[in-house]
């Protein structure tokens, strides 16, 4: 996980995130960052995900197949990203998209009934109970100034053995 360094933890932070991480492996439930090196890779493999709505990459793929072991291969040979975007905007099209919310001039109208699915499904995300979603809390000592939210079902597999630096 490329997320600050370790001498921010000073603060403890929320239960959903390790205090401590090991940068040389990956472990299910990372948080990537998109660096130079990753940008080029999806520019040649999965060029869609190199919209701006796509802040982080989660790692899906099982721990125990990210081992590195003999000859530093892993055993699995393709490494399972899910794509991380900002939660505001994902909540507000998700809103728009189940018809909860109508939108008129730039603003959003919501009726009483609807006011109340919409914000069981809030609680759902936050309390990560809704299926292909894992929200992400905002956490300043990890350089999260928002909360995001993964979406599992939106993912994409980089080779293990060519990508797995990246």
């Amino acid at each position: 996980m490329e997320l600050g360094n370790k001498h921010d933890y000073a603060k403890k932070v929320h239960f959903t995130y390790k205090d401590d991480y090991d940068i040389k492996s990956l472990c299910q439930g990372d948080l990537l960052r998109i660096t130079d090196e990753l940008k080029n890779t999806l520019g040649e493999i999965h060029p869609y995900f190199l919209n701006d709505q796509y802040k982080y990459f989660m790692v899906l793929t099982q721990s125990c197949d990210l081992v590195r072991r003999a000859g530093n291969k892993c055993k699995t040979p393709y490494i399972t990203l899910a794509a991380v975007r900002d939660f505001d905007l994902f909540f507000e099209d998700l809103l728009v998209r189940n018809k909860y919310v109508e939108s008129v001039n730039g603003l959003l109208l919501i009726d009483a009934k609807n006011w109340n699915k919409a914000y069981q499904l809030l609680e759902r995300l936050y309390n990560n109970t809704e299926p292909d979603y894992f929200f992400l809390y905002k956490e300043d000592a990890l350089g999260l100034p928002n909360s995001m939210i993964a979406s599992l079902k939106v993912s994409i597999a980089l080779k293990s053995e060519l990508h797995y630096e990246e």
